[in-house]
């Protein structure tokens, strides 16, 4: 922190959220792969605990969670079969 302040910057975390938070059909194979109960899972806890830390320490954050969400409903936004953003999910 000290450090940013020194060279007038500041320090941004971005969070992306993994394919199963933004994608509900995603979600749904998860949950079926490993019979997961949907009602016994929060599937953004992390996000907010991540969030609840990051605001305690005064670390601004980006959360790309719902944009990804948002931009899901038009298609992928992340490489089939895999957990990195497509050119999509980029874009956003």
């Amino acid at each position: 922190s000290e450090e940013v302040k020194k060279l007038k910057s500041r320090f941004i975390v971005l969070l992306l959220p993994l394919r199963f938070q933004v994608s509900l059909d995603d979600r749904r194979a998860l949950e079926q792969a490993w019979g997961l109960n949907q009602d016994e899972f929060d599937y953004l806890l992390p996000n907010k605990q991540i969030r609840t830390y990051l605001e305690n320490s005064g670390i601004e954050l980006i959360d790309s969670t719902q944009a990804l969400t948002e931009a899901t409903k038009e298609g992928p936004v992340f490489i089939f079969a895999d957990l990195h953003l497509n050119a999509r999910g980029h874009a956003v």
